[in-house]
């Protein structure tokens, strides 16, 4: 009896996380539509499309991020494969102005003399 009450107290709970992960997922994505509809001037129909795109690679992400089997390479790889889609896939919504203001928009903005903290990071474990 003790084991079946334990049972479905895990699967209520499973559940309910994975519920919270899409709902995440979800909000994530729609923030980020929302974001491109106003600096890309999205069509109502792409706004549709771009929102049902980012809301499953988010999932992806998620999902990728959760996954106890990966090592850090292969979480980083299916990463990078997500990201690689979604960027193809956004070329077939967008138009070419669109596109290219939006990756225009994903280039780092990184004032020269500046320097990434990974860099200082090291700077400072070898000095």
């Amino acid at each position: 009896m003790k084991k079946i009450i334990f049972l479905g107290t895990f699967l209520l709970a499973s559940t309910v996380m994975f519920a919270q992960d899409m709902t995440a997922a979800a909000e994530r994505a729609e923030k980020r539509t929302q974001a491109m509809a106003s600096s890309l001037q999205l069509t109502a129909d792409q706004k549709v499309q771009v929102k049902q795109l980012l809301t499953g690679i988010e999932m992806k992400l998620e999902a990728a991020s959760d996954e106890p089997e990966f090592t850090a390479e292969q979480r980083a790889e299916q990463i990078q494969g997500n990201k690689d889609a979604e960027m193809r896939l956004l070329k077939e919504i967008l138009n070419e102005d669109q596109y290219a203001r939006h990756e225009q928009s994903l280039k780092p903005t990184r004032k020269v003399g500046t320097e990434s903290k990974s860099t200082l990071i090291k700077q400072k474990a070898t000095n």
